[in-house]
């Protein structure tokens, strides 16, 4: 079992020990050690359980990452990937943050979905309709991504999946209960950086509907002895049109049109 390997464990106690301690994570003595992603999840889930072990928190739900062209072009891949978020660092409505506890922040609109039902691996594979049936409302949200390499962006798919989908923050606006009457790939994003225009997006750009990246959660994350579970936030990728770096600026204003407006500011 990979997740027994004596070099996968001590990698991952040394990732989990940079997210801690908020250091750089040096990754060339270790990156002949990923071989692919199957070693890359075994990884993520001994940082998570070294993370709780360590106080860091417990998850709050998934993250689903590389969902759009641009993205899956920067890490090298072609397919989606998951991590998971901490209830330490995720917060509702607008937000001052720390610039201290992030070393490359990009900064990622997202639809976020609540989970009102298990979806129980021996009820899968699941389709679109099990999804819909399970969403208990839907949230404009944003995640921070931040690369705690020393290399520095764009960062490969392995390393990204080991370091728990590089997750640095999640925020969410408010809940949505009418979502049947939304129009997911159509939810349109403007971001604008010290009150001038950076980028729009629109839900499309997550796997063609935001709604695509839970369904493949659901069915990918069994693999991986995992599945989610009532009450879990699943933030669904990145809707904007291009990488919005958060050292570009101090105040960032996230607006999702009729579904909410996030602002938020490193101090």
């Amino acid at each position: 079992m990979k997740a027994n390997d004596p070099s996968l464990k001590k990698l991952a106690q040394y990732i989990s020990g940079c997210h801690m301690n908020v250091q750089l994570i040096s990754y060339a003595d270790w990156e002949d050690l990923l071989k692919n992603k199957d070693d890359a999840y075994a990884v993520q889930s001994l940082v998570l359980d070294m993370m709780k072990a360590g106080g860091f928190g417990q998850s709050v739900g998934w993250k689903v990452g590389c969902t759009s062209k641009m993205t899956q072009e920067m890490s090298g891949t072609d397919e989606p990937f998951f991590g998971q978020m901490h209830k330490k660092t995720s917060f509702k409505g607008s937000q001052v943050i720390s610039r201290r506890n992030f070393f490359a922040p990009i900064i990622e609109p997202e639809i976020a979905f609540l989970i009102g039902e298990d979806l129980i691996p021996e009820n899968g594979p699941f389709r679109e309709s099990d999804i819909l049936a399970a969403i208990d409302c839907i949230m404009p949200a944003v995640e921070i991504v931040d690369c705690r390499f020393e290399s520095g962006w764009p960062l490969a798919i392995l390393p990204t999946i080991a370091d728990n989908g590089v997750h640095g923050a999640f925020i969410r606006g408010n809940e949505i209960k009418e979502w049947e009457k939304v129009v997911r790939s159509k939810i349109s994003v403007r971001v604008e950086a010290n009150g001038e225009f950076i980028s729009d997006g629109i839900g499309s750009n997550a796997l063609g509907d935001p709604l695509n990246s839970v369904l493949w959660l659901a069915n990918n994350c069994v693999k991986h002895g995992k599945h989610i579970k009532k009450g879990d936030i699943i933030s669904a990728g990145n809707i904007a049109n291009m990488a919005i770096h958060g050292p570009s600026a101090d105040h960032f204003k996230i607006d999702f049109a009729e579904l909410g407006c996030i602002e938020l500011t490193f101090s």
